[in-house]
């Protein structure tokens, strides 16, 4: 699931026989989230299932608390954890501005100038895994992201408001 999301944030599709239902506005879209940042300079999104040190030792969330469930069809729902890094490197002699309302780069860095901002998020997502032999995709259901980690390197020059 990591590779396709990560798959889908690079050419904004998922590779075949999987499917996503994203968040409200397409906050959870991969594609989006780099899309959100592609006037301010380089973007880089990618996700994984190993746990990065920021995160808790891999506890089970007390509201999905079980990884699978069978379905009468044979298939499955299924929870799992992703890790999300996204890398935002800002063009060559500009620097992209926190306001003091710290809104505009959905990261809560201190007000100021930043040449790159790097964020690392964790999801529980939930799926339902068709049985096996179906035609039909793998389907995401749900997510709920926690952010972890948010740094940023202080920048100089122009400067890009978002």
């Amino acid at each position: 699931m990591a590779e396709a999301f990560t798959t889908e944030a690079k050419s904004g599709t998922l590779p075949a026989g999987i499917s996503a239902q994203f968040g409200p506005k397409n906050v959870d879209n991969p594609h989006s989230i780099a899309g959100s940042y592609a006037g301010v300079g380089t973007v880089s999104v990618q996700f994984a299932t190993t746990t990065p040190a920021a995160a808790a030792a891999g506890a089970s969330s007390r509201d999905l608390p079980l990884p699978r469930r069978p379905l009468a069809d044979g298939g499955a729902l299924v929870t799992f954890p992703i890790f999300l890094r996204i890398v935002v490197n800002v063009a060559s002699g500009s620097g992209i501005t926190q306001p003091s309302d710290r809104s505009a780069l959905g990261v809560l860095l201190p007000p100021g100038s930043y040449s790159s901002i790097t964020m690392v998020l964790g999801d529980m997502a939930v799926a339902v895994v068709p049985p096996a032999g179906s035609p039909s995709p793998i389907e995401v259901i749900g997510q709920a992201s926690e952010g972890l980690t948010e740094t940023g390197v202080a920048g100089q020059g122009g400067v890009i408001t978002l």
